[in-house]
């Protein structure tokens, strides 16, 4: 849901879609089942690609991702607890949605984040998020790589924990579970980086 009495904020937080705000992984393993006969879990997904996973080809899994992107992708379920954790974060923060989807998935994520009440500011296109790196004060990812790149240039990630992406780590990665976890991380690093304002002779209580 677009905000289209958009306030100034001081900070800036880059949310993903897929399997951030997104359930995405059940619905494309849905469509590979029904294309390929292929059943699987999400424990079976080790790697970012599913080709990398499953007994499919790349050419099998563009396929699929395009079939996703340009007609099931609205049927994807929301991740617990996203839509009130955006609602949450939109009273500190600016929302900008940064995903990799290709543009042709426009209409219909727009149409799902509006079916799901996920407020935002910014719908962005872009799978080389490193762009934004100077703008965000945090990322919420579930890309490996993605994260990594933002660590190491001291931009706190939140990553959510998948099977693609357990070998990544950070000190600048905080590995959460679900959306409630997420909410404490950013608040308790808030509450840090106040602190040490603080000391530092930044401000007063």
């Amino acid at each position: 849901m677009l905000r289209s009495n958009r306030i100034l904020h001081e900070g800036v937080i880059g949310i993903d879609i897929d399997n951030v705000l997104s359930d995405s992984d059940s619905e494309i393993r849905k469509i590979i089942d029904e294309e390929y006969g292929i059943k699987s879990t999400k424990q079976q997904i080790t790697h970012w690609n599913y080709s990398e996973s499953l007994p499919i080809t790349i050419a099998q899994e563009r396929k699929v991702l395009h079939l996703f992107h340009t007609k099931y992708c609205i049927f994807a379920p929301p991740i617990p607890f996203a839509t009130e954790a955006l609602i949450k974060l939109s009273n500190s923060y600016s929302i900008w949605l940064i995903t990799c989807r290709p543009i042709q998935a426009n209409s219909l994520t727009k149409q799902w984040l509006e079916k799901h009440n996920i407020i935002y500011d910014h719908l962005l296109y872009n799978c080389n998020k490193s762009e934004y790196k100077e703008i965000l004060d945090f990322l919420i990812e579930d890309n490996g790589e993605t994260a990594i790149d933002f660590a190491v240039k001291g931009t706190p990630v939140i990553l959510f924990d998948q099977p693609w992406n357990t070998a990544y780590f950070h000190n600048n990665i905080f590995r959460v579970n679900s959306w409630r976890q997420a909410l404490q991380i950013i608040e308790t690093t808030e509450s840090k980086d106040a602190l040490q304002c603080q000391l530092s002779g930044g401000g007063s209580f």
